[in-house]
């Protein structure tokens, strides 16, 4: 699965986390991305992280 490649080589890049740089939202957006899915900025709350990208991509 292409998308199971993609996030090994994320983890296999080792990011160092941080809050205002790299998060968890950062981590899932680069995923969304290569899926081909609009994603908003990574300084939202996740819950409004994780519905926008809905709303954004007509779902």
């Amino acid at each position: 699965n292409e998308v199971v490649a993609f996030i090994r080589k994320l983890k296999a890049k080792s990011r160092v986390w941080q809050a205002s740089v790299y998060n968890c939202n950062a981590f899932v957006a680069e995923i969304a991305r290569s899926m081909g899915y609009s994603t908003p900025g990574i300084w939202l709350r996740p819950q409004e992280f994780i519905t926008r990208p809905r709303e954004m991509n007509g779902g």
